[in-house]
């Protein structure tokens, strides 16, 4: 006789969303890099995800530009804590990824100066956004 307990599963009712906003959320770098493993991991690509207003910086940029693959649209990471470690990996995704990838958006970033060669080499790409204007 099997006595043990069936495992639970998960039903999803309705489909996942593909924008998820996670901005003002107090997301750190060991935040960013669950979400950017949880991005690599889903078998449909997001197309949207936003993540300004948080504490995450270079370690957790890098992971999320690490993530960037054809599907994903668009990555808002304006007003975090973002150095130029970090400016430069999400500038060498971007780039990878000019064709598919729509705009990252990067303003309010301490790394984010004016007058810098980081700033200047994202300036150059269209698809990233230096200004809340833009």
């Amino acid at each position: 006789t099997n006595t043990s307990t069936p495992e639970p599963s998960l039903h999803i009712t309705h489909p996942p969303t593909r924008f998820p906003s996670l901005s003002g959320n107090g997301i750190s770098d060991e935040g960013a890099l669950a979400i950017a493993k949880a991005m690599h991991a889903c078998s449909i690509p997001l197309q949207k995800v936003f993540l300004g207003n948080n504490l995450i910086c270079d370690v957790g940029a890098a992971a999320l530009a690490n993530a960037i693959r054809p599907g994903l649209l668009r990555l808002g990471l304006g007003d975090n804590l973002i150095g130029t470690t970090g400016l430069w990996a999400v500038r060498d995704a971007a780039k990878e990824h000019l064709s598919t990838f729509e705009r990252c958006c990067l303003f309010g970033n301490p790394g984010l100066e004016e007058g810098t060669e980081v700033y200047f080499k994202l300036d150059e790409l269209h698809n990233i956004n230096l200004s809340e204007r833009g």
